[in-house]
């Protein structure tokens, strides 16, 4: 009985996420798993809860770290991560910065190099501080609306 518990909640957890990610080529994937990186390593240390966080970005972006794409994305460097994270529409960049802001809290230490690198990145992608904010506010009202 419990397992199949479980695999009703697993199922339900796929049917939400299904297709998500279809909607990113794999040069999207790359740069965001990227600038995820970039996040880890913001306070100059990568925690492994920091790579635990990248690594579920990756499984929900059905991406392979491994990748000759993401070799080559993160080889070009920052400026090509940016250029290749301003293809994504608006709700993949909110996605984007929901993640990027649980990359601060990752290793249970909010860092002033973490938030002021979580800023650029935001920034360089055309979100402003308050709509950083603003952002944050409706996926934390989201969270507590329905209970996760």
């Amino acid at each position: 009985m419990l397992k199949f518990l479980n695999k009703k909640k697993e199922n339900s957890f796929h049917r939400h996420v299904n297709g998500f990610a279809n909607g990113f080529s794999e040069e999207q994937k790359s740069a965001i798993i990227g600038s995820l990186f970039m996040m880890a390593n913001a306070d100059g240390s990568i925690h492994p809860r920091e790579v635990d966080n990248v690594t579920m970005a990756a499984k929900l972006l059905e991406f392979n770290i491994d990748s000759k794409c993401f070799e080559r994305v993160i080889g070009k460097g920052e400026r090509e991560v940016i250029k290749i994270l301003n293809t994504l529409d608006r709700s993949q960049k909110e996605w984007l910065i929901v993640s990027i802001h649980g990359m601060i809290f990752a290793d249970g230490k909010i860092e002033d190099a973490e938030i002021a690198v979580a800023l650029a990145i935001a920034n360089s992608i055309g979100i402003s501080e308050y709509e950083y904010e603003m952002i944050i506010k409706k996926t934390e009202f989201l969270m507590r609306e329905f209970g996760m």
